[in-house]
């Protein structure tokens, strides 16, 4: 999971510090936060295992194709339709919360692409392909999107890209945050990243929950776009403000 850290930027602004336990839970949330991380493990089992029987006589070989099928079809679908039935709010999720639960169990969905981001690279060989792949988890993907090698997501149905936009080597985009609040309290902020169409997103930039960039804009490489801001006439701005 992203967090800030007490040496970026983004840490600096937000002027309180974390009051009592950072992570005050109860056993039954602590034992639902362990279950929840076997998933990647359980997901490499079967992936495993749907690869290896179609070698014995036991499988026809036809079969190996349901491992890669479970692998690029399974979790997206899972996380879409947790998503639909429980969706998350755009308020601070408080660490430990029904949601922050729901968000927890997505993002363990994703979790061995994160882990393994040359299954996503093999993706963005074949046109067209990642694109369609990142719809098939809810995001909104427009028309000749440019995917530079190196580029991490996480939460991959927070996500609004418009057409032609071209992503610059090494982006990285987080929609999601676990930061204090203005009272000290831990909380999750978790909000769609939006760029606007013919947008040039800066290499090496990072963008965080709920920024955007504006239609028609290069923004500059190595710059991280804090939570609720965007990049619009050139310059940052605050959501108020955008």
């Amino acid at each position: 999971m992203a967090s800030s850290s007490t040496e970026t930027p983004l840490s600096q602004s937000a002027s309180t510090t974390v009051r009592g336990p950072a992570l005050k839970l109860s056993l039954g949330q602590r034992l639902f936060l362990v279950a929840a991380g076997y998933v990647p493990f359980v997901n490499l089992v079967l992936i495993v295992t749907l690869a290896i029987f179609p070698a014995t006589s036991r499988w026809p070989r036809w079969t190996w194709c349901l491992a890669p099928a479970w692998l690029l079809i399974v979790p997206p679908l899972v996380v879409r339709m947790i998503l639909v039935i429980r969706p998350l709010p755009s308020t601070d999720i408080a660490v430990g919360s029904a949601p922050f639960m729901v968000w927890w169990l997505t993002s363990q969905w994703q979790v061995i692409f994160n882990r393994l981001p040359w299954i996503e690279e093999i993706l963005r060989l074949v046109p067209g392909l990642y694109a369609v792949w990142l719809r098939l988890w809810g995001a909104r993907i427009g028309k000749l999107v440019y995917w530079t090698p190196g580029l991490r997501l996480l939460d991959r149905p927070l996500l609004e890209i418009g057409d032609r936009v071209v992503f610059g080597v090494g982006v990285k985009i987080a929609p999601h945050i676990i930061m204090p609040n203005k009272e000290g309290q831990l909380v999750l902020r978790v909000a769609t990243v939006r760029i606007g169409d013919d947008v040039l997103v800066g290499g090496y930039s990072i963008l965080l929950a709920g920024s955007w960039i504006g239609p028609g804009e290069a923004s500059p490489g190595k710059r991280e776009l804090a939570p609720f801001t965007g990049w619009v006439g050139g310059r940052r701005v605050e959501a108020k403000d955008g």
